[in-house]
């Protein structure tokens, strides 16, 4: 269990404490010696691991970001092979270093990290400097496949975010090159976020570096993004023979809300919500304003709309959240 995973844990121990505590099933001094239980390890190391963890990993993006900086502000002044060889020296570096460290280690997975950050700046000196005339959308298709190996080294949420945020880029370029449609891009991308998102939560039973939710809740938050896009860009493109955006979110997302009420996902369920919040508002709008001509109240009709959905959606998940804590108690 992660220092995150060990500070979540405590900090449900601690509520489920105070609740019974607060329903009379335990006095102050059994109170007393549960919370002295919990708290102890609860509260301190596991948020100081948090918290050096995500300096690290900041870090590590702050210096890669200052390595590539380094390079364009200093375009003119370094030469061509200078440009080269100094990140390719940068790259190796890094490199060795998570070699040595191990990446059983959070210093060699964050060298690791760099070197992967590193190479997708070689990748685009290289183009700039010798220009071929690919597209852009080859370059991080390439960053892509180079990644792949070290992806299967590093096993770890930070590298496979990078890799999922490398993949999307070159596949959005990609599609925005060939297709040209908000819909099109919106359903690609969408559905490949969320096949991600799957994947990663089958691995995470048998890999313990890609246990936990916060890589998957930020895949299915991104693909219920694209889909819901693709859908509101079918509403208003729909002339009677269209429709293909709003089937392929509504099944999508009734498989996210299916799977997120099995695992009891409440932030995956939200975002579910939120989004048929988003495709029903717009139907709504679409027919307020275009197939009921009603410009004059058509803005107070959405507005109690989306509060009336809103409303009901709050306390549907307050009380999917009340019952679920009271089954765990």
């Amino acid at each position: 269990m992660n220092d995150w995973a060990r500070w979540h844990e405590g900090t449900r121990q601690l509520d489920l404490l105070a609740h019974w505590r607060g329903s009379g099933h335990l006095d102050a001094e059994a109170w007393q010696r549960g919370h002295a239980l919990v708290d102890a390890p609860a509260s301190g190391a596991p948020w100081r691991g948090v918290l050096e963890r995500l300096s690290l990993w900041l870090s590590v993006a702050l210096l890669g970001a200052a390595v590539i900086c380094f390079v364009a502000a200093n375009w003119d002044e370094l030469g061509r092979f200078s440009r080269i060889f100094g990140l390719q020296a940068l790259l190796v570096l890094a490199t060795l270093a998570a070699w040595c460290c191990g990446l059983a280690r959070p210093a060699g997975q964050a060298a690791l990290l760099l070197a992967g950050l590193l190479l997708g700046g070689l990748l685009a000196l290289v183009g700039q400097t010798w220009q071929t005339g690919a597209d852009t959308w080859q370059l991080f298709a390439s960053w892509a496949v180079l990644l792949l190996p070290w992806l299967l080294a590093a096993q770890n949420p930070p590298m496979s975010l990078l890799w999922a945020l490398v993949s999307n880029t070159g596949l959005f370029l990609w599609l925005d090159e060939w297709t040209g449609g908000a819909m099109v891009s919106g359903i690609v991308i969408g559905l490949f976020n969320l096949g991600l998102a799957r994947l990663w939560l089958f691995l995470g039973r048998r890999v313990e570096g890609l246990a936990g939710r916060l890589g998957p809740r930020l895949l299915f938050t991104a693909g219920l993004f694209a889909l819901t896009l693709a859908a509101v860009a079918d509403v208003f493109g729909w002339q009677g023979t269209r429709g293909g955006g709003l089937v392929v979110w509504l099944v999508a997302a009734l498989g996210v809300a299916a799977g997120s009420l099995r695992q009891r996902d409440l932030a995956v369920l939200a975002m579910a919500i939120l989004s048929a919040v988003v495709v029903v508002t717009t139907l709504l709008a679409r027919l307020v304003f275009d197939a009921l001509d009603m410009s004059s109240g058509g803005l107070l009709l959405l507005t109690v709309a989306v509060l009336s959905q809103v409303a009901v959606a709050s306390d549907r998940l307050r009380r999917l959240h009340a019952g679920w804590t009271h089954e765990r108690t």
